[in-house]
């Protein structure tokens, strides 16, 4: 079981006795009992100790006592500790989508939980069983074995959809949230590491291979309303690398696309330790996909203009976005009309209708 620095702390503040009270040793019981706490960190875990005891308001030195108690009671205690983390990441879960507490009850299913049961572990951890879990999983698009305590990845591999040689499923995707009555608002973000911006890209494009690889991460974004909250969820893409050229055009049919349709979009470069822990899906996404990060045009790689470093191969691009029938999809996204066929359009990828079949 992998415990994050924020449910280690959490473990503590319910289970966690304080320290004992100070008594006043003898002159002469101080040497003997006095314990040598001097150690020597590795740079890295120095940073790692500094960044997160910042965050987290407390000394160095409280931070390493806190954390080590932390471990001395998850250890000593692995299924009493285990159920804690299934609270403490139900509680997580309503934080990283910015859902006030008192409104948690409202997305339970049956009304299972009142206001006044989220001040009782007890409580909560009784009415978290596999249907609600499940409940919760798909409402925030995340893993129900890492809210059930049982896995470290936020999104499960099933959850992450497949385009590569197929934008054409990206293009179902948003036809399908657009015509979901609880979907507010969509926008697609491409995710790069901090290092990416348009000169990368465009060298990835020239070098190919020569180079490290220069992966790009499609995300659509949703603003999704359930019982009158409103709050944001995302669906995760797969990641492949501008080097190829095969996944760079898909890419770029999938910016295009979004571009004609009318569909925000943008390039968003995560810091290395936000990237790392969104790539490994260790982080919600709802965390990993806020600020800090660096945002660009991602959309000038499918602009007509001499601004776009990769203009000489935008009519292979636009070839391609034709073939896969792109054009399709684009008119019955950006269009204000249902398409008539749309349960078909999404179950076996019928092209989109409008109008009388």
């Amino acid at each position: 079981m992998v415990l994050s620095i924020s449910n280690l702390l959490t473990l503590l503040i319910g289970r966690v006795p304080g320290p004992p009270p100070v008594v006043p040793l003898a002159e002469e019981d101080v040497d003997q009992r006095r314990i040598p706490t001097t150690i020597r960190l590795e740079p890295n875990v120095k940073a790692f100790i500094e960044r997160h005891a910042a965050g987290t308001g407390l000394s160095i030195q409280d931070f390493i006592s806190m954390t080590l108690r932390a471990v001395m009671v998850a250890s000593d205690s692995p299924k009493l500790s285990e159920l804690d983390l299934v609270v403490s990441r139900f509680f997580d879960l309503f934080e990283s989508y910015q859902v006030n507490t008192v409104d948690i009850p409202l997305f339970l299913p049956e009304s299972r939980l009142k206001r006044a049961d989220l001040e009782h572990r007890d409580r909560v951890l009784n009415v978290l069983d596999r249907d609600t879990i499940g409940h919760l999983a798909k409402t925030f698009m995340v893993n129900p074995t890492w809210l059930n305590g049982t896995s470290s990845q936020c999104v499960e591999h099933s959850q992450i959809g497949r385009w590569y040689k197929a934008p054409a499923n990206f293009a179902r995707a948003l036809l399908k949230f657009k015509y979901q009555d609880s979907v507010k608002r969509m926008s697609v973000t491409f995710v790069t590491n901090e290092h990416v911006n348009l000169d990368r890209l465009d060298e990835a494009r020239r070098e190919e291979d020569s180079i490290g690889s220069v992966d790009v991460t499609p995300v659509i974004s949703l603003s999704v309303q359930v019982a009158g909250v409103e709050f944001e969820v995302f669906e995760i893409w797969e990641r492949q690398r501008w080097n190829y050229i095969n996944c760079r055009l898909g890419l770029k049919a999938m910016i295009m696309f979004c571009e004609k349709a009318r569909v925000s979009v943008d390039g968003i470069s995560l810091p290395q330790e936000k990237y790392r822990d969104f790539i490994a899906m260790t982080a919600l996404p709802s965390s990993a996909l806020t600020r800090p990060y660096r945002t660009w045009k991602i959309e000038d790689v499918v602009w007509d203009s001499d601004q776009n470093l990769e203009r000489a191969e935008l009519e292979e691009v636009t070839k391609y976005y034709t073939s896969e029938s792109l054009p399709c999809y684009e008119k019955a996204l950006s269009g204000w009309d249902r398409p008539t066929n749309l349960d078909r359009v999404l179950a076996i990828g019928e092209l989109p209708k409008f109008g009388l079949d």
